[in-house]
C-alpha cells in the first residue's frame, strides 16, 4: 500500500461491524497486526492481520456517502493520533 492512499472498507463482524479506513500512513512495525480507522469506535486500533482480513470488504460507488463520512472522521482521528503518539512514553531498552 503507497504510503499516501487510503482504502475504503466494511469490517463485517457481527454487533461490531464498522465502516473501516486502512491508511498507508499508518504501520504498527508488526507484520502481524494492521491499524484501522473503525467508524463506530471513532478512533483508529490495531487488529490482528489473520483475524481481521477475511472480515474486510471494499465499499463502492454506491457507499459514497459513507466514505465522506469515514474521510470526515479519520482525518480528525489521525490528528488526536498523532498527539497521542507524541506523548506515548520512549519504550525502554532492556
Amino acid at each position: 500500500m503507497k504510503s499516501d492512499s487510503l482504502w475504503f472498507g466494511f469490517l463485517d463482524a457481527g454487533p461490531k461491524s464498522s465502516p473501516v479506513i486502512r491508511s498507508g500512513l499508518l504501520d504498527t512495525k508488526n507484520p502481524d497486526t494492521v491499524f484501522l480507522f473503525n467508524l463506530q469506535r471513532n478512533d483508529i486500533l490495531v487488529y490482528h492481520r489473520s483475524i481481521v482480513e477475511p472480515k474486510l470488504r471494499e465499499l463502492g460507488v454506491g457507499d459514497m456517502e459513507t466514505i465522506r463520512e469515514l474521510k470526515q472522521a479519520f482525518k480528525k482521528a489521525m490528528t488526536e493520533f498523532k498527539s497521542r503518539e507524541k506523548e506515548s512514553p520512549p519504550l525502554l531498552k532492556k
